[in-house]
């Protein structure tokens, strides 16, 4: 780890991946997208959306993490 608690590796998923992310997957179910609809999209995205664990981790609550998307 490094001097402030970190092992200073960055994150696959930072913040802005994930609320590009929602964005994204917002665009493509055509409304706001429920957790559950939102996982299923990443699950089937071969690994190039975060999780909707991952997108909570970084962002709080599912709903938090739709206003910070702007959604």
């Amino acid at each position: 780890m490094g001097p402030h608690g970190s092992s200073g590796v960055k994150p696959k998923f930072p913040e802005q991946v994930c609320i590009e992310a929602l964005r994204e997957a917002a665009r493509t179910l055509g409304d706001v997208p429920t957790i559950t609809a939102y996982d299923e999209l990443a699950r089937n995205s071969g690994g190039r959306l975060p999780g909707a664990l991952t997108v909570k981790h970084r962002l709080g609550t599912w709903h938090g993490s739709l206003s910070r998307a702007g959604l």
